[in-house]
């Protein structure tokens, strides 16, 4: 999974310094490998956390897990 460097966002008139990240999930290549790297629920926790998400088509096919099910999640 590759994770963008983060840019600190300073809020005015607060002290509290806030980073946001660039999340991808990538689908698995290899045969028989059905294994993803994040469910749509760590997408909702990164997302309400206010990182961003693009998840790959089919990442969770592999485990039953539909693209609209990420869309959903905020991916």
């Amino acid at each position: 999974m590759y994770i963008a460097p983060h840019v600190p966002q300073e809020h005015p008139g607060s002290a509290m310094v806030q980073s946001r990240m660039l999340v991808g999930v990538p689908r698995e290549i290899k045969d028989d490998e059905n294994r993803v790297g994040l469910l749509p629920s760590g997408v909702e926790a990164l997302v309400a956390a206010g990182h961003t998400v693009l998840a790959e088509t089919d990442c969770g096919g592999g485990i039953g897990i539909k693209d609209s099910d990420y869309k959903s999640a905020g991916a």
